[in-house]
């Protein structure tokens, strides 16, 4: 369940968040707000919804704003909030799976000034806020792994002077390969090396 001015430790750039609500468009439990911060606790952007109009606001860029497309108008809703950085900074929210809202943040889109200097700083917490009536639950967007071969499994390599084999898996985090184990010994420690496009390190 979603507790209201809690600081959470999340990583929206790496793990899109997801909210689920059950409330009607027009009805009284029509807010969902969550606010973005740095690693620091400083301002990094928010979003508000307003269920009653249909609007959104982006802290420190827009005021608000009707949705590209409406939300759906069913009464359960689970909304993705994504944010990237592979061409700027661009904000990208579904509603049960239909996108309603993505916009690239710029001094155009952008009504206020200093957006870029809270919207470039690195999400690595959020929190719900006081005035948030409609966020029910919140988890990370569920993720499909591909099915791995036998071939796959019995493949070996070193990493970091580690032997790699059918006992752990390769997880992607921010430009790492997180070598984490997947056996039964969940004791053994996490290996962390660079990928093989990225700079050695020393």
């Amino acid at each position: 369940p979603v507790e209201r001015d809690v600081v959470i430790e999340w990583d929206l750039e790496s793990t899109p968040l997801e909210i689920k609500s059950n409330s009607e468009l027009g009805s009284n439990d029509n807010v969902l707000y969550v606010t973005f911060y740095s690693a620091w606790g400083m301002f990094a952007g928010g979003l508000w919804l307003d269920l009653a109009s249909p609007l959104y606001s982006l802290q420190f860029c827009t005021s608000f704003k009707k949705f590209a497309v409406n939300p759906p108008s069913t009464a359960d809703k689970v909304w993705r909030i994504t944010l990237t950085r592979t061409e700027g900074v661009r904000v990208v929210v579904h509603c049960n799976e239909v996108e309603v809202l993505n916009i690239l943040l710029s001094d155009q889109s952008c009504t206020e000034t200093k957006w870029s200097k809270y919207w470039n700083r690195h999400v690595a917490k959020i929190k719900f806020r006081k005035a948030d009536s409609a966020s029910d639950y919140y988890r990370a967007q569920p993720v499909k792994r591909p099915w791995r071969s036998k071939r796959d499994s019995d493949t070996k390599q070193s990493v970091g002077g580690v032997e790699v084999t059918s006992a752990t898996r390769k997880l992607p985090v921010h430009g790492l390969v997180a070598v984490e184990n997947a056996g039964e010994d969940a004791t053994e420690p996490r290996v962390l090396t660079r990928t093989q496009d990225s700079a050695q390190t020393a």
